[in-house]
């Protein structure tokens, strides 16, 4: 199909002024043709110009970050819940299924954005958000019923993070057909959404948690969710109508021929292993190191406010510096802050220093990754796919993620120690891979931006 901008009306057809021949301009001869007026009536949209801003890209916008809060904010709450289930309906279960709940959330968050952007292009936008809508907002209430391990990884660690996975997906890619120049303001401001969920969410559930107890916690959050999902819905449209693409067997295989791509891909797998390790245990530890329980809750709030600010200012440098510098250098930062901070935190200020530390660079590594991925990606056509695929791989490890940590746990008596060590370890081997992937790319140039 033709952009829009490259069909100009014609009041009087081209046959009147004079014979046509065929080797006749050619041009002319594609413009005038029926069967490319009947592809593009009059008011198609211009898919080569973006508004770039505008009361409907505004709105969108907003729907956008609202989405973003309900879904991508929704697991930088999960280590309320993995410290309510050790104490309360499942204290008979080991730690490492309980924490399988848990690891389910950014799992399928992950894993289904490839899937969600094939009925993306196929269905647009809308029937996405209200499916998923649905199906988040009916796992969060299902949770609140729920009393045995089986139903929880069904409401909580399924249907509810299938539902989170649509709507978020589905927002990414809208917000793309809005923006180009303001993409990067565009998507920080959408991002800010999940920072402000992750302060917002912990406080409400572990207050109505003392207050009112777990469905009511449930309920109150689900409903929160409910009203926010319900802004995007009526709020997001794409700008551009869908279109089906067929991807091959040879399209996702193709990321894996580039080196770079898979040396940085592995590098962000790695790191998965340990990443939401803080935001999942940080709370229980608390708990078991005498931290009250009103304020083990707030540790949560307190390590996601302190990256809201860092997820603009880290994308910045970025932009300075060198989007795989800075990468490298928050990931090497979260190893260093896990080993010095965290094994000898023990009481409220260490483990308070220790949540704003990981909170700031675990922030600047999340914003800066996935642009990694499109500074090497030669030809832009490729990058759904690109991208796509390394969430792919890094959903691989995080769905084993957590209950690695739960058994470390358990295999050191309840000890924090070796998961502590364990976090450090393998955040600066991730470091490691990253630095060989940015060797590939420009070779042993340390002062260079990249």
């Amino acid at each position: 199909m033709l952009p829009a901008q490259d069909v100009q009306p014609a009041s009087v057809s081209v046959a009147e002024k004079e014979p046509q021949h065929p080797d006749d301009n050619d041009e002319k001869n594609i413009v005038d043709s029926p069967t490319v007026e009947s592809q593009k009536p009059e008011g198609t949209t211009d898919l080569s110009e973006f508004p770039e801003g505008g009361t409907k890209a505004w709105i969108v916008l907003f729907g956008c970050f609202c989405i973003s809060y309900s879904t991508f904010g929704w697991p930088f709450a999960i280590g309320v819940f993995q410290n309510y289930y050790e104490r309360n309906q499942l204290r008979g279960e080991s730690r490492t299924s309980i924490s399988v709940i848990q690891g389910l959330e950014p799992f399928f968050l992950f894993f289904l954005g490839l899937p969600v952007g094939a009925l993306y292009s196929r269905f647009g936008p809308r029937p996405l958000i209200w499916i998923g809508t649905f199906l988040h907002v009916f796992g969060i209430m299902m949770a609140s019923l729920s009393r045995k391990e089986y139903q929880l990884v069904l409401s909580q660690g399924i249907w509810s993070p299938i539902g989170l996975a649509m709507c978020y997906h589905a927002a990414v890619q809208t917000l793309a057909t809005w923006f180009l120049e303001k993409r990067a303001l565009a998507t920080g401001l959408f991002m800010i959404g999940s920072s402000i969920a992750g302060m917002i969410n912990p406080i409400v559930v572990s207050n109505v948690l003392r207050e009112s107890g777990f469905p009511w916690a449930m309920r109150s959050a689900g409903f929160l969710v409910l009203f926010m999902l319900l802004i995007g819905c009526v709020t997001v449209r794409s700008r551009i109508p869908p279109n089906p693409v067929r991807v091959t067997g040879a399209d996702l295989a193709k990321p894996f021929k580039d080196p770079v791509w898979v040396v940085l891909a592995f590098a962000i797998a790695v790191f998965m292993l340990v990443f939401w390790i803080p935001y999942n245990y940080l709370v229980v530890e608390a708990t078991s190191d005498g931290v009250s329980e009103r304020l083990a809750g707030y540790l949560l709030t307190i390590l996601n406010a302190a990256g809201l600010p860092f997820r603009l200012v880290f994308g910045k440098l970025a932009d300075r510096f060198g989007r795989f510098n800075v990468t490298i250098f928050c990931n090497i930062l979260c190893g260093i802050m896990s080993l010095a901070l965290w094994i000898p935190a023990n009481s409220n200020t260490p483990l308070i220093v220790f949540a704003v530390f990981y909170g700031i660079f675990s922030s600047g590594w999340l914003v800066n990754a996935p642009v990694c991925v499109m500074q090497i990606t030669p030809d832009i056509r490729e990058l759904p796919i690109r991208l796509g695929m390394m969430f792919l791989v890094g959903s691989t490890t995080i769905i084993v993620s957590l209950p690695i940590a739960g058994q470390i746990i358990s295999d050191n008596n309840g000890s924090y120690w070796g998961l502590k060590v364990y976090t450090g370890v393998i955040s600066l081997l991730a470091a490691a891979i990253m630095i060989a992937a940015r060797t590939l790319h420009v070779g042993w140039k340390i002062f260079v931006k990249v």
